[in-house]
């Protein structure tokens, strides 16, 4: 993806308009606390239309070629005006944009095309089991080359990704990994993120947060996720009910109970 992509779109325009303002920009896909944020690499995108216009310019873009915006139509709140939103800034930059809101099942299927998909496709005609085999680097550089196991979109909104463990490690495992079929993101080159995930992630203390730390800042700087904003939940609460939300904002029911 364009390192400068977050200059294309306005992301305070949209939480002031659509959201009255509540969430607050990220430039990562997680939240300070999580292990791996850095008040730098989330940071949020600075919004430069005439810069992204140039770029586009320098990059010989071709308005020929479709940009689509895969998106639900319930997974948050004004969902699909948020598509529109998107489309609507790519369009002003010189981008063709056009918006696919799909049912659930179609979009899990999609989302399901990732790199680890073509992986998989890539031991199979070889005659390996992708259960039993461990994919090498160049299996995964072959994937690339090859292109898509199976039809996906080009933007596809997640709607959140949850940090309940509070470390960057999740998403990595999950969305920067070339063996997921849900990460559209790898990268096998030598000495790149493929060969840091396991170090990372078998790391502890200081060393897990700088290392976790290293990915994050990749991730926000090559812009392999294009985040826009945390999701506030907003609670109504019976004065009977005891509980404390989490920090980490998952609800779980089994630490609620009501007194007498």
């Amino acid at each position: 993806m364009d390192p400068n992509f977050g200059d294309h779109l306005n992301c305070q325009e949209i939480v002031d308009t659509l959201y009255g303002g509540f969430p607050p920009c990220r430039g990562n896909i997680i939240f300070p606390g999580v292990t791996g944020a850095t008040e730098e690499n989330i940071a949020p995108y600075e919004y430069d239309p005439s810069l992204a216009a140039q770029l586009l310019e320098e990059t010989n873009y071709d308005s020929s070629n479709v940009i689509r915006i895969t998106s639900r139509s319930n997974r948050i709140p004004k969902q699909v005006e948020l598509a529109e939103a998107i489309r609507g800034y790519m369009t002003e930059a010189g981008m063709n944009a056009e918006i696919n809101i799909v049912e659930p099942s179609v979009r899990q299927g999609m989302r399901l095309c990732g790199i680890g998909a073509a992986v998989n496709k890539v031991l199979e005609d070889r005659g390996e089991d992708p259960e039993t085999t461990d994919p090498s680097l160049e299996d995964m550089q072959a994937a690339l080359d090859a292109g898509p196991a199976c039809p996906t979109g080009d933007l596809i909104s997640v709607g959140g990704i949850s940090s309940e463990t509070l470390d960057f490690g999740r998403q990595v495992v999950n969305y920067m990994n070339c063996t997921r079929p849900v990460s559209f993101y790898c990268d096998p080159s030598p000495g790149g993120v493929q060969t840091q995930i396991a170090s990372a992630l078998a790391a502890s203390g200081e060393e897990r947060e700088r290392l976790m730390a290293d990915l994050a800042t990749r991730s926000h700087e090559d812009v392999i996720f294009f985040p826009f904003f945390d999701l506030p939940v907003f609670y109504a609460v019976d004065p009977k009910l005891d509980w404390n939300p989490r920090f980490d904002r998952r609800i779980r029911i089994s630490t609620m109970w009501f007194s007498k």
